[in-house]
Order: structure tokens, then C-alpha cells, then sequence
């Protein structure tokens, strides 16, 4: 159940997978790179969005840093 599961990955005994590592994720480290290099280019997220097939929220989590921190 979901407090198993809370305990378990809190003792390290399983990892979440991160990144290009999850099984949903449409993006890579690479990608992200790119995309950080495209906004500050004043490309919107809207039409990073569609041209990286995420939806728009994706890329605003990993603009303002809730996702993607490492890359």
C-alpha cells in the first residue's frame, strides 16, 4: 500500500528514478538543455510544448526548477 511504499523509498530501500531514468518521461537531459537555451532565446513554453510533445505544465515545472534541477 502507499505507506509501504513511503517507508520504503525514506529507508533508501527503493530509489525513485529520475530524469531521463523515469518510465514516463518524454524528455532527456540533452532536450532540457535546449529548451533552457530556447526560453532564454524568447521562445515560449507554449511552443516548446508542442514541439517536444509535453504538455506545457513540463515545461514550466522544469523552467522554474521543480523538475529537471540537475541537468
Amino acid at each position: 500500500n502507499a505507506d509501504n511504499l513511503r517507508h520504503a523509498h525514506r529507508m533508501g530501500l527503493i530509489k525513485y528514478r529520475r530524469g531521463s531514468r523515469h518510465q514516463n518521461s518524454k524528455l532527456n537531459e540533452k532536450s532540457v538543455m535546449e529548451i533552457r537555451g530556447e526560453i532564454k532565446r524568447g521562445v515560449t513554453q507554449a511552443q516548446l510544448a508542442k514541439k517536444y510533445n509535453v504538455d506545457p505544465s513540463a515545461i514550466s515545472h522544469m523552467w522554474i526548477g521543480d523538475t529537471w534541477k540537475n541537468s
